[in-house]
């Protein structure tokens, strides 16, 4: 079992992913594909999920470009590579580079930029758990550099 620490709220566990067999769909980014794991709605209003867990592949060399979620100011992101990679953080100032073997994880508030970057030869895979969820692409600003 892998568990999820979130945000405080509530700690999500889940067996083991195996990266390779998941049905993965595209994202409008190039070499960026997700699956969603788990998201629970919130039956007062189903357009707002509760949360919602998705697990993201990002293909050697490509990239989740410069972004911010326009959500609520309580809105939160944690993203955790569980086996760790070779990947640049970046923000709208600079780029951190991390390289580890180690399980890696960064909470993003609403409306920070940010994006991720693959420096290593193989997929870079990890997960997003969302506070209130994803609600659709329409909620991301892309930034241009």
């Amino acid at each position: 079992m892998y568990t999820l620490k979130t945000m405080k709220e509530k700690r999500l566990t889940f067996p083991p992913v195996e990266w390779e067999k998941i049905a993965w769909e595209k994202t409008p980014y190039k070499g960026v594909f997700i699956y969603k794991l788990e998201e629970k709605l919130d039956p007062s209003n189903p357009n707002i999920p509760f949360f919602t867990v998705i697990a993201l592949k990002v293909e050697s060399g490509a990239e989740i470009p410069l972004h911010k979620h326009n959500r609520e100011s309580k809105w939160k992101e944690a993203l955790t590579m569980p086996q760790g990679g070779n990947f640049e953080i970046l923000s709208g100032k600079e780029a951190v580079t991390i390289l580890t073997k180690h399980s890696f994880s960064k909470t993003i508030s609403s409306r920070k930029i940010f994006g991720i970057r693959n420096l290593d030869t193989a997929p870079l895979y990890f997960y997003s758990t969302m506070r209130p969820g994803f609600t659709g692409y329409q909620e991301i600003e892309e930034i241009r550099r």
